[in-house]
């Protein structure tokens, strides 16, 4: 056991995430599923708080470095979605739940603003940024649940306020800056994420959400998933790390947010049989590839490197 909680990065938070998310884009298809998913998450959290617990003095340490601190905040958001699977049998456990996640998060980023984020420099930053400023919209995507929508549409304006912000600054920083170093070349696949979750968040919590705010958020959303897709190979092809847990969540709820776009954009008279086929494309994308990342990272925590 001791050995297998130290094998375990930190990271894997954002496998966690990405599996939770996926078990409820699976809920109107296939319950089973969501529940194998759901509990899969949830198995990889208690042993990822055990981890935490066995060694504080060792994570402490991890989070000096600025990468393991905002790849962190997908611990949070995974405890917002939990919540959604708590509801149905705990309602009151579901509001504690979430509320300890959104909490927890919000300390994160002031944290990290002290910490890591002053002052800015774009050298310094990392598409896993996205992560902690937008991930907070996850609160958006889960608190009808909890009903507090209100607090969701609050997340999710500051997310959108700070995707406008991070997302040219990230873009000249991959573009542009040094090559991120080849371990986190995976975390480009995050760029897939915020302007999704934002959306997903929009539609879930804000009512009534003005056209141009929904418009803005699908051309963003789209243009970044095409930006990463034909760079998403190397999932299948390159040396496992523990930062390949990249290719789960922004693809899980670029999946959601087409899902909600395509309800959204039927309830205002618009359909065509194209807005079905890519809510399609992208369901069994995320599905593929958040289930080859739990492979790899099975492998990687249980089976021994050969000599």
């Amino acid at each position: 056991m001791k050995t297998f909680l130290q094998k375990i990065p930190i990271p894997m938070a954002a496998l966690i995430l990405g599996l939770a998310a996926l078990g409820n884009l699976w809920t109107t298809t296939s319950p089973l599923i969501r529940t194998i998913f759901g509990g899969l998450a949830f198995t990889l959290f208690l042993a990822y708080i055990l981890r935490l617990l066995f060694d504080p003095k060792k994570a402490l340490k991890e989070m000096d470095h600025s990468v393991m601190a905002t790849i962190f905040a997908a611990l949070p958001m995974s405890m917002m979605i939990f919540a959604t699977y708590f509801k149905q049998w705990l309602p009151s456990l579901a509001t504690i739940w979430w509320w300890s996640g959104f909490l927890l998060h919000v300390f994160w980023i002031l944290w990290f603003r002290l910490k890591h984020a002053a002052p800015l420099k774009i050298e310094n930053l990392s598409p896993t940024w996205f992560v902690l400023y937008v991930g907070i919209a996850c609160a958006g995507v889960t608190a009808p649940t909890v009903g507090q929508k209100a607090i969701g549409t609050i997340a999710v304006y500051f997310a959108t306020a700070a995707l406008t912000v991070l997302l040219p600054l990230m873009i000249v920083r991959v573009l542009k800056g040094k090559p991120l170093p080849e371990p986190l070349q995976p975390t480009v696949m995050i760029f897939a994420a915020p302007a999704s979750l934002c959306l997903a968040g929009a539609l879930a919590s804000i009512t009534n959400p003005h056209p141009i705010l929904i418009f803005g958020l699908q051309i963003t959303s789209l243009l970044c998933y095409l930006f990463v897709l034909p760079r998403s190979l190397r999932l299948f092809r390159g040396t496992f790390s523990p930062a390949f847990s990249a290719y789960t969540f922004p693809f899980v709820i670029s999946a959601i947010a087409a899902k909600s776009s395509v309800i959204w954009l039927k309830a205002q008279g618009i359909e065509h049989v194209l807005f079905a086929t890519l809510q399609q494309a992208t369901f069994w994308i995320a599905t593929v590839f958040t289930t080859t990342v739990l492979v790899r990272y099975l492998v990687f925590l249980f089976v021994p490197k050969a000599e």
